[in-house]
């Protein structure tokens, strides 16, 4: 069970908008939003998340894009996949046709690697204006290049975990031990590293390519797994860590617009480091954070705004058991709690929660029964908000949150999901 750190807040997220924020407030009108991620190893970046969750994972910005945002999306995630009906009876959110960008539906989860990539980046230089598209992880091809907003090169150097010490004061950054061109050149020296310490793919998100290495055996497992990458590796201190948070942002593509925290969150994570969910505790900066979130209100923000650079984003900040404070990983792009910060600043969700991820595996009619009573938003045993849904041969993957007052609470919902036929590790940890 998960003990969730519930330190008091000081501070609220910025908003000039009555009906709070989404992506509208960050990007211009007619902006395409594509939370997708090159498949594999492609430009240079690795991505060892399935397909099938990266249909679930662009569909998390349908209840965030706001008024004036457009969502790309796949197939398996929009009508006629996903019906109204559907959705309605489950208390998802879903956006009219006119802000979908759906992309073809022969790109399905079959397809993956390279392949893939070559499907996607045909669709969208297809289907999109020129100047329209924000990627979390863009491609980083030349013929796509007058596609994007923002230079390409410039989100995924911001998003390479290499080029911290670039936009973080060292002093909050873990002390890097060695850094490494691509994995062929880690997995040659491996060995002559000290422990413990971290291996980081170093541009990569989601816990990909994170390896806790304490023994010369996990070196060697790191050394195996990372060999075939092109991407850069660093190994860093190993921090011992007692919270891991992540702080969100937003810089408003209107210089005019302040950019400001949008909230904190407490990770949930595999012993292995892989995000699986996270808790969001207040509505603002918890205290012991205040100076982590001053130091990137007043010099962090405005320097990347600077760059050239707007959206919303997030930082990776432990700590450890003597209350230091050390930022891990920047990311660029929206990732799997932005849109719940989004939600919270609407008034739609209230905090505590805690994010999840499951899945179910039934027919149509299954999974209405066993989760509709939980998720509908009118039903008197409504326990859970689900943000985005898809369907994978048979299984259905969700996204949600629950709301709580208590631990007891948050145990005791966790479990009715769980019951209910959900399969979800977040889910587990926190009962």
């Amino acid at each position: 069970m998960v003990q969730i750190d519930y330190s008091t807040p000081n501070a609220q997220p910025q908003t000039d908008s009555p009906h709070g924020l989404s992506l509208s407030s960050y990007f211009p009108a007619g902006t395409h939003y594509f939370y997708g991620y090159p498949a594999g190893d492609d430009s240079g970046f690795f991505n060892n998340v399935p397909a099938y969750m990266e249909e679930l994972v662009a569909a998390r910005a349908f209840c965030c894009a706001g008024p004036t945002v457009n969502v790309v999306c796949f197939a398996a995630a929009a009508a006629p996949k996903l019906p109204t009906a559907l959705l309605d009876t489950l208390g998802l959110p879903y956006l009219s046709q006119r802000q979908l960008c759906v992309l073809p539906a022969d790109i399905t989860a079959a397809i993956s690697g390279k392949a893939r990539n070559t499907a996607i980046k045909e669709a969208l230089l297809h289907e999109l204006p020129p100047a329209s598209l924000v990627m979390a992880q863009p491609y980083t091809d030349a013929a796509l290049a007058p596609l994007f907003q923002i230079p390409p090169t410039l989100t995924n150097w911001l998003n390479d975990k290499a080029n911290l010490p670039h936009i973080i004061p060292p002093t909050y950054l873990p002390t890097r031990l060695a850094a490494f061109a691509s994995g062929a050149a880690f997995a040659e020296q491996a060995a002559q590293l000290a422990l413990p310490c971290v291996v980081k793919v170093s541009s990569s998100s989601s816990g990909d390519g994170v390896y806790l290495c304490h023994t010369p055996e996990d070196l060697q497992q790191a050394a195996r797994a990372v060999a075939p990458l092109s991407g850069g590796v660093t190994a860093e201190q190993f921090i011992s860590a007692k919270h891991n948070y992540a702080v969100h942002f937003g810089i408003p593509h209107d210089p005019s617009q302040p950019a400001a925290i949008l909230g904190v969150n407490e990770q949930l994570t595999t012993p292995e480091g892989s995000f699986v969910g996270g808790i969001i505790s207040g509505s603002g900066v918890p205290e012991k954070l205040a100076y982590i979130a001053q130091l990137l209100q007043e010099t962090i923000l405005p320097n990347i705004r600077q760059l050239g650079w707007y959206g919303i984003a997030g930082i990776d900040v432990l700590e450890d058991e003597t209350g230091n404070f050390y930022f891990i990983d920047g990311n660029f792009r929206m990732t799997g709690m932005s849109a719940y910060h989004l939600l919270c600043s609407q008034g739609a969700l209230q905090a505590p929660l805690v994010s999840f991820h499951a899945r179910f595996t039934g027919s149509r009619s299954e999974l209405e029964a066993a989760l509709a009573p939980l998720t509908n938003t009118h039903s008197a045993r409504r326990i859970a908000t689900l943000i985005a849904l898809s369907q994978h041969n048979g299984t259905w993957h969700v996204n949600g949150a629950i709301m709580f007052a208590n631990q007891e609470e948050l145990q005791q919902r966790a479990q009715a999901l769980l019951h209910a036929g959900l399969r979800s590790e977040a889910l587990e940890l926190v009962r």
